[in-house]
């Protein structure tokens, strides 16, 4: 570059540098470029702070020259307006201290290699204004993602692992979002409506062709070169080891991470999760003759590696977990410190805890061991980098025979695992039975009951009876396996007693919640053997706040069983209906899935009223409620059919009825009031829905939401 094109660059770039003095970003441009005259890039690495203004010198006058020297001329003429503003970005970036150790790294690296010669190709230099270009960006997304510090939410801590297609309003409702979906626009949409939402996108690590972009040389394979088995015929393992053939100079690990930190916008996301990673631990129980991995070959030279001299099933580990630790230790360095990682590895895993906030305890029926949170559990969060974000996904087990139908009804159970995952801080999330993998989630009254932060650590009242004091609250679990009885004496023989105490009031579990002043309770408790033969231990928990409250949550009444509220029963169907999932947008659902017998919504031709949707509300707390219908569109698109305009929706409330009319043509995907009405707990109150219309009847979802009682001036606590 001749030295006129140099100087009215450099001009620019000192000006940049100039006008942000004393800012600690400004020494990563010093030391990138420190990095290119070798001998002392360590002597100013360990004084860094005290020769930053000399280093800045540095970087705005020789060293910035002995990089710009050796750019051709004809690039820079060429490519004028990508030269300039690549690097402009990178020094802002630079100055603002965006710019990870990782990336930083990367590009010295990439720098001191090219420059040896003292001259540049045009590939190279297009190669390094490449990585400065992703630094940049990459700085961007840190900075924005890592100065929004994760919320602290009170307790309960709620949340939903679920894979995606339910409306924004249910994601919304949720502190911890893990989902498969990384849309960073849907992901604006849930922070509108809560700012406080912590959203993690979720892929599995296991199965990384369900990744764009992923190589088929990257599955782990069997000495003849036949990929092993993950989940069953149709998904194969993913090589993690630090052996994984390269494609393009990447491994599995190299892909993923680039993956994770540049595809995933993490100034909308609050860092990343994986719902399937498996490491030392599954391997030391899959790997062998008569196992799930029989054969494997990891150094791709056709023999089994657990039989060959010198390897075997400890050799096989070590290179497994080594490409694991080093995924979890760079993707640390490139997400900063306070983006969240959050792992589910199918077992209490002891790698990569410093790198990582928690773990998903998934498909969490009950206790095997009293002592395991006391023990294990604390050990392994004492390690994790913090803040701990762990998830607990709680639903009953298939043979628990306490279990009702439906099982989003074992309120018991509920309140069982909530108590759990408040006592020693997880956020809770839980699913009925009939949800499979994750297909939906349930909502119940006391995740609504908020009580603020631990004033104390979990205490053993007697046995295990824990008991755990908040500020505005407590809550009891009994985890004895047998019926117990807890009084408020008791509890005030322990630290942080602040009550007395009081059941709020709440809608779902009337006779559990009855916003009665706490005296004493009966927790319930059995045992029962599981799966593989193992005794699990399910008790009962109760919540208790210092203040009367009623907490009724919102009664949601869809035509699919999924979406349907605990508490209330599955809506009835009398004549032809016909359950929509393809055909059709935007109605009502926690999850669109016709092989779980999971709906969009059902509809009928207009008729004389033959074809009727009956919807029962579960009215565990009399007073007035506001009614609302949700209504999908039938067909691909608006103009696909005229649905009924006068679609007759009959309330039958206490002391009365009434019908309204609602034009099913127009203001879909949305909730509609249809009045306020009084509902008394246990009567006969219901909705329904005929085909007596002059178009095609939609029947989709009601909502029902609490408004205290009017008559006497009482307002909901909700």
């Amino acid at each position: 570059m001749d030295e006129g094109k140099y100087q009215k660059l450099l001009a620019m770039e000192v000006g940049l540098i100039k006008r942000r003095t004393w800012l600690r970003g400004l020494l990563t441009g010093a030391l990138l470029a420190l990095l290119l005259v070798g001998s002392v890039t360590a002597y100013f690495w360990l004084n860094r702070d005290k020769y930053l203004q000399v280093a800045v010198g540095w970087v705005a006058g020789d060293l910035f020259y002995e990089l710009f020297r050796y750019f051709p001329d004809g690039y820079v003429t060429n490519n004028k307006e990508k030269f300039v503003t690549t690097l402009d970005a990178f020094v802002n970036a630079a100055a603002r201290d965006e710019i990870t150790k990782y990336d930083l790294q990367q590009l010295a690296a990439t720098l001191v290699s090219h420059i040896q010669d003292r001259r540049l190709t045009y590939k190279e230099v297009d190669e390094i204004l490449m990585l400065m270009e992703i630094a940049a960006r990459h700085g961007q997304n840190h900075s924005s993602a890592t100065s929004a510090t994760v919320a602290h939410h009170p307790y309960p801590r709620t949340a939903i692992f679920q894979w995606g297609g339910a409306p924004d309003e249910w994601y919304a409702k949720f502190d911890l979002v893990m989902t498969r979906n990384d849309d960073p626009a849907w992901g604006r949409r849930i922070k509108k409506l809560n700012p406080n939402v912590m959203l993690l996108p979720a892929k599995d690590w296991n199965k990384g062709n369900e990744i764009p972009g992923f190589q088929t040389a990257w599955f782990a394979v069997d000495s003849r070169g036949r990929r092993i088995q993950l989940y069953g015929e149709d998904s194969w393992f993913s090589d993690f080891s630090d052996l994984c053939p390269q494609v393009q100079g990447r491994r599995y690990v190299d892909f993923l991470l680039d993956f994770l930190t540049r595809e995933v916008d993490h100034t909308v996301f609050a860092g990343v999760s994986t719902d399937g990673i498996y490491g030392r631990e599954h391997l030391t129980y899959q790997l062998g003759p008569g196992r799930d991995i029989p054969d494997i070959d990891l150094d791709r030279n056709g023999q089994n590696d657990l039989d060959e001299h010198g390897k075997g099933k400890t050799w096989v580990i070590a290179h497994w977990q080594a490409g694991i630790d080093e995924l979890l230790r760079k993707l640390r360095e490139r997400l900063g410190p306070n983006q969240i990682i959050l792992l589910n590895s199918g077992t209490a895993h002891g790698f990569g805890w410093e790198e990582t906030n928690g773990m998903v305890s998934e498909h969490t029926s009950g206790i095997f061991d009293q002592n395991f949170f006391f023990t294990t559990y604390r050990t392994l969060m004492n390690r994790a980098h913090k803040p701990v974000v762990s998830l607990l996904n709680g639903n009953p087990e298939g043979r628990d025979p306490r279990k009702p139908s439906p099982s989003r009804n074992y309120f018991q159970h509920a309140r069982f695992l909530l108590g759990v995952a408040m006592c020693f801080d997880w956020y809770f999330e839980y699913e009925d039975l009939e949800s499979g993998e994750h297909y939906y989630n349930q909502y119940y009254d006391e995740l609504a009951v908020k009580i603020g932060y631990p004033t104390s650590e979990v205490q053993r009242l007697r046995d295990h009876i824990w008991v755990r004091f908040f500020d505005a609250g407590a809550v009891i679990v009994n985890v004895t396996g047998g019926l117990v009885e807890v009084e408020d004496e008791d509890l005030q023989s322990l630290n942080g007693y602040n009550g007395p105490y009081y059941r709020f009031q709440g809608g779902q579990d009337p006779d559990c919640n009855n916003g009665q002043p706490f005296t004493a309770v009966q927790l319930k408790g059995h045992e029962f053997e599981a799966a593989g033969q193992a005794t699990m231990i399910v008790g009962d928990a109760i919540l208790l706040t210092r203040e009367p409250r009623t907490v009724v949550t919102d009664i949601v009444l869809d035509d699919s069983h999924s979406s349907t509220s605990a508490g209330s029963r599955n809506t009835e169907f009398i004549g032809d209906w016909t359950p929509q999932c393809d055909d059709g947008f935007d109605f009502y659902t926690l999850r669109c899935a016709t092989w779980q017998n999971l709906y969009g919504f059902r509809t009928a031709a207009p008729g004389n009223g033959e074809a009727r949707a009956i919807y029962r509300p579960g009215i565990g707390v009399s007073g007035d409620y506001e009614v609302f219908e949700w209504h999908g569109q039938y067909g691909k698109s608006v103009a696909s059919a005229k649905e009924g305009e006068n679609v007759p929706h009959h309330i039958r409330f206490a002391g009365g009825e009434k019908t309204v009319f609602v034009d099913q043509s127009r203001a879909s995907g949305r909730w509609n009031s249809l009045g306020i009405f009084r509902f008394e707990r246990g009567g006969e109150a219901a909705l329904t829905i005929t085909n007596q219309a002059n178009g095609p009847v939609v029947a989709d979802a009601f909502k029902l939401v609490y408004q205290g009682n009017r008559a006497t001036g009482s307002a909901p606590v909700n």
